[in-house]
């Protein structure tokens, strides 16, 4: 078999795989009667955007949308559509094996211009009609968020088989400051550089991805990392699934090899004063804490929901996010405390007494804090700027 005949039917059978995930979730019928009237929606509104701007586009800057845009950039991966049993039998081909992966990496760098012309096409009547800019910046926009968020995926993929936990963070806080700052280059370049320039930059930002990834190109030497993406994206939906369902157990998680949690690692007592209430209070902050998969959704929450305040300008939107956002913390909280306490052995036979659903109300209600705090930060943040 040829390498391009491996490839396509690797992708083709990804393909399938990916639909039937979703042929689980959702029905077919269900989803003909939400996309058909959505696209329709979604034409007619286009359509009008051509013809007149609406009125809530008038007070959004270019660089909140740039900084919209900027969150697009790390969604995907670079794949190769290896198997695990290609280790057995195709490593025996490395002829083979190798260009499989270039085939794969190749369709996944060509893939990045897709997503970039997509939201080209939805910006262009505001580009052009609004923001008054030229054709050749919505062209330089094209490459050069194409070419940066190539650097991302290249960068992420090797970032995927550090394990240490506090070094892969601080690697993760670099890339995020590093593709900020060559965002902002971008803007400015797009804008005020001209479209050579920005050509320039394009060249140097794919160089970068390319440098990066190089040995995924070159070598059989990253199969590992390439099974670990690999295993990752064809798995992405699934997982999902899971973390938004709490009635089912997730996929299994690498584990760390530490053997003391990072916080409340000697278990003592947080509260001198012990009451049953306190006592469920412990029991929750420990719980749920020491997962992080709870905080970093607690935590995304409170970013999306202040990230859509800062960028919407009406008043009346930002309070509905804001309620929006209150609703979906306080249903997400009530399912952690379900999960974590509420279906525990030892404390579910608790659920029916005054304390417990006292405990419940009043740790939620400490949760909502720093939601209030960082939101009225934003909104702060929002008048100012």
């Amino acid at each position: 078999m040829k390498s391009r005949s491996l490839f396509l039917t690797r992708w083709i059978q990804d393909i399938k795989y990916q639909l039937s995930v979703y042929r689980l979730v959702i029905d077919w019928t269900v989803i003909i009667y939400a996309t058909i009237p959505a696209l329709a929606i979604f034409i007619y509104a286009y359509h009008s955007w051509w013809l007149e701007i609406p009125n809530w586009v008038q007070d959004v800057p270019m660089s909140g949308v740039f900084l919209l845009l900027f969150l697009f950039l790390w969604y995907g991966a670079f794949r190769t559509y290896v198997r695990e049993a290609d280790l057995v039998f195709l490593l025996r081909k490395p002829r083979l094996l190798l260009h499989l992966k270039r085939f794969g990496l190749g369709y996944s760098i060509v893939k990045q211009i897709v997503p970039a012309s997509i939201l080209a096409l939805v910006l262009a009547p505001f580009w052009f009609k609004h923001f008054q800019w030229g054709f050749s910046q919505l062209i330089s926009f094209v490459l050069l968020w194409t070419a940066l968020r190539c650097f991302v995926l290249g960068v992420k993929g090797q970032l995927q088989q550090e394990k240490r936990f506090w070094k892969n963070r601080i690697y993760w806080l670099g890339l995020i400051l590093a593709t900020a700052l060559l965002w902002v280059i971008s803007y400015y370049c797009i804008f005020y550089g001209g479209f050579l320039l920005s050509i320039g930059l394009f060249i140097i930002f794919i160089a970068i991805a390319f440098y990066v990834i190089r040995k995924r190109f070159l070598t059989l030497h990253t199969l590992e990392q390439d099974l670990l993406i690999e295993n990752h994206q064809r798995n992405k939906i699934v997982n999902t699934i899971f973390n938004l369902s709490f009635e089912l157990e997730g996929m299994p998680k690498r584990t760390s090899s530490r053997k003391t949690p990072l916080l409340f690692r000697k278990s003592q007592r947080i509260f001198s004063n012990r009451t049953a209430e306190k006592g469920f209070h412990e029991l929750f902050m420990k719980a749920s804490l020491r997962e992080r998969t709870y905080l970093y959704k607690y935590l995304q929450i409170i970013g999306w929901t202040n990230a859509a305040v800062i960028l919407f300008p009406k008043w009346w939107i930002k309070i509905l996010i804001l309620v929006i956002g209150l609703f979906v913390l306080n249903v997400w909280l009530k399912e952690v405390w379900d999960k974590v306490i509420g279906s525990h052995p030892y404390t579910k036979k608790y659920n029916e007494e005054a304390a417990y659903r006292k405990a419940r109300g009043q740790m939620i209600a400490v949760c909502y804090i720093p939601y209030v705090f960082f939101l009225l930060f934003g909104i702060l943040f929002s008048l100012i700027f």
